[in-house]
C-alpha cells in the first residue's frame, strides 16, 4: 500500500505494509524527522 504526503510542494510516497498503512487517514498532520547521517 503507498501513502501519498505533501510539505509544502514537495511530494513524497511513503510504501509499506498494508497492516501499517491504516492508521492514516486523509487531510491528517503528518510530521517528518530525519536525522543527518
Amino acid at each position: 500500500r503507498e501513502v501519498y504526503a505533501s510539505y509544502g510542494g514537495l511530494q513524497m510516497m511513503l510504501r509499506g505494509d498494508p497492516s501499517h498503512c491504516v492508521k492514516f487517514a486523509v487531510d491528517q498532520n503528518l510530521y517528518l524527522l530525519i536525522r543527518k547521517a
